[in-house]
């Protein structure tokens, strides 16, 4: 399924910005998403001349899905230190640290080490990308 960058607002507008999730309005872009069942006639105001939409089961999924591509390409933009796609990173989810642990003596420790050493989160540079939260696309 294709669609113009016409039925697409048309479905972003439905979803999120119309009142009471209706749209307003009739033209060969909506007549072309209630052919493919995304938007379905919701009826008529006796004081407005043109005919409500809205969005159907398939539609509001259709939204979703695009809503989802686009969150997911957001982590695929190239930066100036990453040619290419500049991944974020997978190991640390973009964030330049990853959690681990270490041992130090217990804060109770009277010297004598009976309790120690105990086990202390740590937050390390991320290996895979250095810190910087992004890695480069192999070509």
């Amino acid at each position: 399924m294709f669609l113009s960058k016409e039925q697409v607002e048309i479905l972003k507008h439905t979803n999120s910005r119309a009142a009471g999730g209706f749209y307003c309005g009739d033209s060969p872009d909506m007549q072309e998403l209630v052919k493919l069942g995304l938007m379905e006639l919701a009826g008529r105001k006796s004081f407005v001349p043109d005919p409500y939409f809205r969005l159907t089961k398939q539609g509001s999924q259709t939204v979703q899905d695009m809503q989802n591509i686009m969150e997911q390409a957001k982590q695929h933009i190239p930066d100036e230190e990453h040619p290419g796609l500049g991944l974020v990173c997978p190991q640390c989810g973009g964030n330049g640290y990853t959690i681990g642990s270490g041992s130090e003596h217990a804060p109770d420790c009277d010297g004598s080490c009976e309790n120690c050493p105990v086990e202390v989160p740590t937050q390390e540079p991320c290996a895979m990308c250095a810190g910087c939260g992004r890695i480069s696309q192999p070509d």
